[in-house]
């Protein structure tokens, strides 16, 4: 089983920010085999302070870090991956609730097809 990094790119949604980590949380993948990356793009809204709330909370599984120089979701997941230390990357958007199969089918089609990338 490899390690997974989900790399979540938000811009002002505190709300979707908190739906889509509470799902990430009810994934039925072992929780020591992903962490979660909350990559802020200059959120100008409680973005920041959801992101904060959640890694203090699940330091073990949630880092939060920031894009500051380009307004990008782009850039935002590229931060993201910067610190990722999982061998498989995983994107979803803040927007997104992934359902609590979402990693593990994701790895299972990944394994099963010799893939390099499944998207959905």
């Amino acid at each position: 089983m490899s390690k997974v990094s989900v790399i979540i790119p938000v811009f002002n949604n505190p709300d979707g920010l908190s739906n889509v980590l509470e799902s990430l949380l009810e994934q039925g993948y072992p929780k020591a085999e992903y962490e979660i990356i909350v990559a802020d793009n200059r959120s100008t809204d409680e973005s920041q302070a959801v992101a904060q709330e959640y890694t203090r909370n699940h330091p073990q599984l949630i880092k939060n870090v920031s894009e500051d120089k380009v307004q990008s979701s782009y850039a935002a997941r590229n931060r993201g991956v910067q610190i990722a230390k999982g061998g498989i990357l995983a994107f979803t958007d803040s927007d997104c609730v992934p359902v609590e199969s979402w990693l593990a089918e994701g790895c299972k089609a990944l394994e099963k097809n010799n893939a390099s990338m499944v998207a959905g």
